[in-house]
């Protein structure tokens, strides 16, 4: 049941998975994944599961890629008290970048102009895909984290260079950056 709400942050803010009341023992070793009735926090299940009753390592994949759209969008998953097409961050999202690649629509507002467009469209670009339809298009956890973790060395290797501010040594604009992007369905 991976979500924001159970993901705590300890000492370092080293990140930490809670509850376990959802889990399931994974599949044997000859199998792929585990048959069981759907449950889970709406707007973070895996549309596979959702129609399969399939869990594999990949909905997890697809629940962490809900939780970099909170994180960059700085909004739940799920808000009822938005217009319709918006309560689902996860279909809000995909729907917008898929259509146009208007990362401002998306962007919490209390960081745009902190984070130069460069590091927040790979982030975006990460987070999408794990959200894809098919689960064999998403990454494995452990290619999110490389991804993660080599974007997180381009923007400190920015900064020092660049003194105090990354947006000086970033030599592509917004626009160039999102024509990079990788969306849902265009592979790894």
């Amino acid at each position: 049941d991976v979500k924001s709400e159970n993901i705590l942050l300890g000492e370092n803010l080293c990140a930490k998975i809670a509850d376990f009341g959802l889990s399931k023992d994974g599949p044997e070793l000859n199998e792929t994944h585990v048959i069981t009735q759907v449950k889970g926090t709406p707007g973070y299940l895996d549309p596979e599961y959702y129609d399969t009753l399939q869990l594999t390592q990949k909905s997890d994949v697809y629940s962490f890629g809900v939780v970099l759209l909170e994180v960059l969008c700085g909004r739940p998953a799920i808000d009822q008290k938005l217009p319709k097409d918006k309560v689902n961050l996860a279909k809000w999202v995909t729907g917008i970048m898929l259509k146009n690649d208007q990362l401002e629509q998306i962007v919490d507002q209390k960081i745009v102009g902190t984070i130069s467009p460069h590091p927040l469209m790979i982030f975006c670009s990460i987070a999408l895909k794990c959200l894809a339809e098919n689960r064999v298009e998403r990454p494995s956890m452990e290619e999110v984290l490389s991804d993660l973790e080599q974007e997180l060395e381009y923007v400190h290797g920015s900064i020092s260079s660049a003194g105090l501010s990354a947006e000086s040594s970033d030599d592509e604009s917004y626009h160039d950056a999102s024509s990079r992007l990788v969306r849902p369905g265009e592979g790894k």
